[in-house]
């Protein structure tokens, strides 16, 4: 795996994104921290609203989102409520 110095990183952004994009994981350090850069794989979803529902629920109470809990809450109870809507 790759090793890069963070100062150096800078430069090189683009051309470290491809190569982790491409499945050549980079390490980011600066002084003793280190970071991963990594390809990762959005979860398959299986297409109904339970499946739906179970990941925004795990994704709420997981530890690295995009969306405040208080957003996916209010997007699983709108699941929620186009699932019963369905069930009628």
């Amino acid at each position: 795996m790759k090793s890069v110095d963070l100062s150096e990183a800078h430069s090189k952004l683009d051309q470290l994104f491809d190569e982790a994009q491409a499945g050549q994981p980079v390490l980011l350090v600066r002084g003793d921290q280190l970071v991963k850069l990594e390809r990762v794989e959005p979860p398959a979803f299986g297409g109904d609203l339970k499946t739906l529902e179970n990941m925004l629920l795990d994704a709420v109470r997981g530890p690295h989102s995009d969306w405040t809990p208080k957003d996916l809450e209010d997007i699983a109870r709108r699941v929620r409520e186009q699932r019963e809507a369905f069930a009628r």
